[in-house]
C-alpha cells in the first residue's frame, strides 16, 4: 500500500479519536495533541500484540479509560494468553464502539521474549522520515504594515519578522527501541534574518533508547517526565478526558519531547533501571527560558514561545533553569508505590509581584518537592492517588476511587486538596491547578445495551484564596452529559451537554473588586456516517451564556465535513462547512477541525459568519507526499477588522495556507 493512502486512511483514524476527546474540553483550554497522534500512529502501523503489552503502551492509546486498562491486564493476569481478539467482548466495561477502535491497534500473537537489536538491524531497518511545513496568512495584520526603515528606526512598534510559519522535521524509528528526532521552527513574526536572529527562533533533538540491558529507557535532549498523579512533576500539557473515567496522566516515566511546544520540556538527560517489581528513575535538566529578568530578579516564566517584538526578544531565554529528581516505584500486578523528588534551581532569584493572589507563593533560587503515589486493586475497586509536600510547607493531594460494579457499569470518585502554599515548575495534576484548590469529580459510564452508551460527570471545586485576575474565593461548576449510538462502524451518533459556572472579575460590569458569576449551557449533536466510500461529519452545536444578571445570550453553529479518497490516483480529499451565529465571546465555539497529518487545529468561532476549508494529500512517487489546506473565516455581521492590536487585520475575512512535504523511506 504506498504512502499518501496509508497516511490518508491512518490520518482519518487518528482525527476521529482526537476528535471525540477535543469535544470534552472547554473553549478557552489548549492541548498539544501531537504525542498523542505519533503514538497511536506507530501503533496503528506497528500494532501491539495484546500478550506482551505493557501498561505505558496501552496509556498511549487515547481512547482507553483508566477502568478499560486495568481490566485488560486484569484479565490477562487471571486467565493468561488471549488467544482471539474476540476475548475482549469478555473483559468488563469494553464497548462495541471501544474494540471496534482498539482493534486497529492491536494484535493478538504469542507471547515474545524481548529481542536483540544489532546497528545492522537499526540501520536496515529502521524507518526515517523528513517533513518541511510552512504557513502564511494572506491578510496582512497591522504588525506587518512596515518598511524596512520601520524595523531599523521605530522596531519596538511592528513585529520584526515576516509573515509566516515555518518548521523542518527529522524523525528515525527503529521498531519501540531507538527514536531520535530533530527539529527547528519559526513562529509567523518571528525574524529569520537580519540582526535581531538568523535562522529559526528554536531548535528542538531527542534521542529514546527502551530496553537496553536493564534499561527501561534513556533519555537524551530534549524529554517529559510524568510520575504518578503529576503532583510533583507533570511535565507536559494536560490531555482532556478521552471519556469520563479518565482522570490519570499517561505517558507515565520518561519519554522523548517530539513537540515544537517551547514550555513543556526538559532538556538534559534521564534513565529507568528495571529489576523485576522495582524500577529507579534519574532525571537531570538545564536549559534557559523567557522571563523578564530587569533587576537581577523575576517574578513569572513566559510559556508562549513567542519572540515577535522587542519586548519578547529581550526575555528570551534570560532565566536559567536545573531541574534534578528521581522516582523509586514498586509495581506488581495489584499493587503499586512510587516515590517522586524533585528540585528546581533557578540561575536569577525569583521574587514574587505584589498581587494578593502570590502572597503564599515561594521566593528565591531553589524549590523542592517530594510526593507519595499509589495504586491497588481490591475486588472490584481500583484505589490509586498521590500526595506531596513542598519546601514552603505547602500540601497537595489527590485521591481517587474506581468501582465496576457490574461488567456494563463503571464509577470514578476523585476528592483533590492543593494548597494555596503549594507550586512546583511542571506540577500538573487533574484539576484547573495544583495550587489553591479544592474540589470533587464524579464520573459515571453504562452500557445498558448494545451498541449504546451512557456518559456523565460532575466536577465542583472552590478556590478559596485569590486567583490570578481574581480578587477573592471563587466557585467552578462543570457538569456533562453524553450518549452515543453506534450501530455499525460505518455510523455513529452522539448527543453531548456541557454546564460550567464559574466566578471571575469583570470589568465591564463593576468597577470594584466584587465578582460576578458567569454560566454557560452547551449541547452539541453528531452525526458520523459513511457510503460509497465517502465519509461524512455533521456537527450542531447551540449554547447559552449569562454573565451576572445581564440578560442571556445565545449562540448557534453547524458543520458539514466530508472525506474521500481516491486510492488508484493517491488522493486524499477532506472539506468542510461551517456557519455560526454567536452573540457574545462567552457564545464562543471551538471545533476540531481536520487538517494535514500532525497538524491541529481548533479555530475559535464567535460573531456571525461562516468558514470553510479543503485539505488535499497527493503521493507524488511512492515515498514522497504532499498535503496542502486552505481556510478561510468570512464574517457577516458588519464588522470592519478582525482581531485586536498588531494582529487586527483590515476587512471582514480572514484566510490562511499551509504546505507540508513529507519524504519517507
Amino acid at each position: 500500500m504506498l504512502l499518501s493512502y496509508t497516511t490518508a486512511q491512518t490520518n482519518d483514524v487518528i482525527n476521529e479519536i482526537l476528535e471525540q476527546v477535543s469535544s470534552q474540553i472547554s473553549d478557552d483550554e489548549e492541548f498539544d495533541f501531537t504525542t498523542a497522534y505519533e503514538d497511536l500512529l506507530y501503533y496503528y502501523q506497528n500494532p501491539i500484540n495484546l500478550n506482551n503489552a505493557t501498561k505505558e503502551q496501552l496509556e498511549q492509546l487515547l481512547f482507553l479509560d483508566d477502568i478499560q486498562i486495568e481490566n485488560l491486564l486484569f484479565y490477562q493476569y487471571q486467565y493468561g494468553e488471549i488467544y482471539t481478539i474476540h476475548e475482549l467482548s469478555l473483559i468488563e466495561n469494553f464497548d462495541e464502539q471501544t474494540i471496534n477502535t482498539l482493534k486497529k491497534f492491536v494484535c493478538v500473537g504469542k507471547t515474545e521474549e524481548k529481542q536483540k537489536y544489532t546497528f545492522k538491524d537499526i540501520f536496515k531497518y529502521g524507518k526515517h522520515d523528513f517533513f518541511i511545513r510552512n504557513d502564511v496568512g494572506f491578510e496582512k495584520k497591522q504588525g506587518f504594515k512596515r518598511t524596512k526603515d520601520d524595523i531599523d528606526t521605530s522596531p519596538e512598534k511592528y513585529y520584526l519578522g515576516d509573515p509566516f510559519y515555518a518548521s523542518l522535521k527529522y524523525r528515525f524509528r527503529y521498531k519501540n527501541n531507538i527514536q531520535f528526532g530533530l527539529s527547528a521552527e519559526k513562529d509567523i513574526g518571528e525574524p529569520f534574518v537580519g540582526k535581531y536572529n538568523k535562522g529559526y527562533d528554536s531548535y528542538n533533538g531527542y534521542l529514546q533508547i527502551n530496553d537496553l540491558w536493564k534499561f527501561k529507557n534513556i533519555v537524551v535532549g530534549d524529554y517529559r517526565a510524568v510520575f504518578g498523579q503529576g503532583l510533583v512533576i507533570r511535565s507536559e500539557f494536560s490531555m482532556p478526558e478521552a471519556s469520563v473515567l479518565h482522570i490519570s496522566p499517561r505517558n507515565s516515566g520518561l519519554h522523548k519531547s517530539s513537540s515544537t511546544d517551547e514550555y513543556y520540556f526538559l532538556r538534559g538527560i534521564g534513565a529507568t533501571l528495571d529489576f523485576n517489581n522495582f524500577q529507579f528513575t534519574a532525571f537531570y535538566s538545564y536549559r534557559k527560558m523567557d522571563a523578564d529578568t530587569t533587576g537581577g530578579v523575576f517574578s513569572s516564566i513566559t510559556t508562549n514561545g513567542l519572540h515577535r517584538k522587542i519586548s519578547e526578544l529581550n526575555k528570551k531565554r534570560t532565566l536559567p533553569v536545573q531541574i534534578v529528581g528521581g522516582n523509586v516505584s514498586y509495581n506488581a500486578r495489584k499493587f503499586h508505590i512510587g516515590i517522586t523528588s524533585s528540585t528546581l534551581i533557578y540561575g536569577i532569584p525569583q521574587e514574587q509581584n505584589s498581587e494578593l493572589y502570590t502572597q503564599f507563593l515561594p521566593n528565591g533560587k531553589v524549590q523542592s518537592a517530594l510526593g507519595i503515589d499509589y495504586r491497588f486493586r481490591l475486588h472490584k475497586f481500583n484505589f490509586l492517588g498521590e500526595t506531596a509536600v513542598s519546601t514552603n510547607r505547602g500540601i497537595t493531594t489527590i485521591n481517587s476511587v474506581f468501582f465496576t460494579p457490574t461488567s456494563r457499569i463503571g464509577i470514578v470518585f476523585s476528592h483533590r486538596y492543593y494548597s494555596p502554599r503549594y507550586e512546583h515548575l511542571y506540577a500538573n495534576a487533574f484539576g484547573s491547578n495544583t495550587n489553591n484548590e479544592n474540589g470533587f469529580y464524579v464520573g459515571l459510564e453504562i452500557l445498558p445495551l448494545k451498541s449504546w452508551k451512557i456518559s456523565a460527570s460532575a466536577n465542583a471545586y472552590r478556590s478559596p484564596w485569590a486567583k490570578y485576575q481574581i480578587n477573592g474565593a471563587t466557585t467552578f461548576y462543570r457538569l456533562l452529559g453524553k450518549i452515543e449510538y453506534t450501530p455499525t462502524s460505518k455510523f455513529t451518533l452522539r448527543a453531548q451537554i456541557h454546564f460550567r459556572q464559574d466566578d471571575s472579575n469583570n470589568n465591564e460590569l463593576t468597577t470594584t473588586k466584587q465578582l460576578v458569576t458567569t454560566s454557560n449551557l452547551k449541547h452539541t449533536y453528531t452525526a458520523y456516517y459513511q457510503t460509497l466510500g465517502i465519509k461524512f461529519k455533521t456537527y450542531i452545536a447551540a449554547n447559552h451564556a449569562k454573565v451576572a444578571k445581564n440578560a442571556t445570550t445565545h449562540g448557534f453553529l453547524i458543520l458539514q465535513n466530508i472525506d474521500y479518497t481516491i486510492p488508484k490516483i493517491q488522493l486524499h480529499l477532506n472539506g468542510g462547512y461551517a456557519y455560526f451565529d454567536a452573540e457574545d465571546y462567552n457564545n464562543r465555539f471551538s471545533v476540531y477541525e481536520n487538517d494535514i497529518p500532525n497538524v491541529f487545529s481548533i479555530p475559535m468561532l464567535y460573531g456571525k459568519g461562516c468558514r470553510y476549508y479543503m485539505n488535499i494529500g497527493y503521493n507524488v512517487l511512492e515515498n514522497f507526499g504532499i498535503w496542502m489546506k486552505f481556510a478561510q473565516t468570512y464574517y457577516t455581521d458588519n464588522r470592519t477588522y478582525i482581531g485586536s492590536g498588531w494582529d487586527t487585520i483590515n476587512g471582514n475575512h480572514k484566510s490562511d495556507f499551509r504546505i507540508q512535504l513529507r519524504f519517507s523511506f
